[in-house]
This record gives C-alpha cells, structure tokens and sequence, in this order.
C-alpha cells in the first residue's frame, strides 16, 4: 500500500501538472473583439482620406462617470498615436477633414486590482466598450461601423482553485498563480484598454481602406 500510493500521487501529478500548466497559459490573455461590424465602401471614384479628424466621446447614459471620462481622453490620445504610427494624418475633432471617426464609450470598468491579485481568472477584470463610426465627406451613410469590446487577462492570482493543487499533490501549487503574477506586470486598468480599443478601431479602418481600394499608408512602407 505505502508503495502504490506514491507511484499513483505521480501519476495524477504527471497528469494534472501539464493541465494546470494549459489552464495559465490560455488565462494570461488579454481579449479584443469587434462585433457589428458593418462596411459601406464608397465608390470607387472616391479618394482616400487625406487626414481624419478623430472624436471619442461618452454615452449619456454613463453621465459623468469619472472612468468613462479619462477613458475618453485616453482613447482619443492613443488613436492619434496609433494612426500617425500607421501613416495616417489623424487630428483633433476640431480640424476639418474629409473623413471623421466617431468612437462612442458605452462601458467603462477599471476593474479591482485587488479581486485580480488575489482571485484571478477573470475577477476584477478591467474593461471597455466602444461603438464606431467611420464617415466620409458628402455621404450620409456611413462607411464603416462597429462595437468594440476589450478586456484584461484572465490570469490566476495568488491562489489557485484548490482542486489543481489536491490533484497534483502539491500544495505549493496554490502559490503558482502568486509567482506567475510577480514575474509578468499587469496589463490592465483604463490606460491599457484605451491602448488596445485603440489598436482594434485602427485595424478595423485599415480593412474599410482596403475594401474601399485605398492604399494603407503602412502598407506600402512594408513593400519598401
């Protein structure tokens, strides 16, 4: 009996050890999503863009949600950033421009960073939601438009669920998540998801360039 105990103890470790190991690895990341999404390339004769005046506003029914409002700024920031990264000329809501981007925050969470700390997987988890419109100068339909949602990790925090460590038999698996979180910094809060809504709306205007038959300023710096 004494002997068969610990060659199954292995063998459940051997086993669950791997699983547990697969269980943080798809908990680490961060999620962005486009849903709605809706393209009305305009004619073939229109010309790209030259510039594109950039407006992010808030939802009235968030009010004056403190979130909601430095996410506005941040996500306005960003996709300026972003777009002159990419080689487009992207200026504030003020500046005329032949095509304008709307992004409306409907959702603003920076979450709990202690819930994320301690619980993890998905508790505390920061959050933002956006409804975009892209517009073109003399059209009443717009080009493009879509929701956008973006989420933190789903990484475990300093303890894991009590099963991974009874199935293992190590209760030092309980810490896992504590040393995971120690050696990989947090990506979350309101700044990192202006940061990423910001990356997903530039992507989705780079595929209305592309179905519109416009040259992706970014695109043609890679074939150089």
């Amino acid at each position: 009996m004494s002997r068969t105990k610990p060659r199954a103890r292995r063998r459940v470790t051997a086993i669950a050890a791997p699983a547990a190991a697969a269980l943080l690895l798809l908990a680490g990341c961060a999620s962005s999503q486009a849903t709605d999404v809706a393209l009305a390339p305009p004619p073939a004769v229109t010309p790209a863009p030259q510039s594109i005046s950039v407006d992010v506003t808030v939802a009235p029914t968030l009010g004056d949600n403190a979130d909601a409002q430095n996410a506005a700024e941040m996500l306005h920031a960003a996709l300026l950033k972003r777009f002159g990264d990419a080689g487009v000329t992207a200026r504030t809501a003020t500046a005329p421009a032949p095509a304008r981007l709307t992004v409306q925050i409907t959702r603003a969470d920076k979450g709990n960073g202690i819930k994320r700390m301690f619980a993890g997987f998905g508790a505390g988890r920061s959050a933002l939601q956006t409804v975009t419109t892209f517009q073109v100068a003399d059209r009443d339909t717009p080009a493009m438009s879509f929701s956008s949602t973006t989420k933190s990790s789903r990484k475990p925090g300093l303890m894991l669920p009590g099963a991974v460590a009874a199935a293992t038999g190590d209760a030092s698996r309980f810490l896992i998540g504590g040393g995971v979180n120690l050696l990989i910094p947090s990506r979350a809060g309101i700044p990192h998801e202006a940061d990423r809504s910001a990356k997903l709306i530039v992507k989705q205007t780079r595929e209305l360039y592309r179905a519109s038959g416009w040259t992706w300023p970014q695109d043609i710096k890679a074939r150089t």
